[in-house]
């Protein structure tokens, strides 16, 4: 059962330090956008969800 709750406090985790980084980019970056297009929105999500994923990569070992 221990393996199991360490798996679901990391994906907790993980998914909460996705969630930061991903609305984290949109804050920033949305304000900045003059227009709204189809582009613009690809253009933001894409960067979010790298953010996202920077910042789940970034996750050291020993604290998950």
């Amino acid at each position: 059962m221990k393996f199991i709750n360490n798996h679901k406090v990391m994906l907790r985790r993980a998914a909460r330090t996705f969630v930061q980084a991903f609305i984290g980019s949109l804050a920033v970056n949305l304000p900045l956008c003059d227009e709204i297009s189809a582009g613009i929105i690809r253009s933001l999500l894409t960067s979010a969800i790298g953010a996202g994923l920077a910042a789940i990569m970034n996750v050291k070992e020993d604290t998950v």
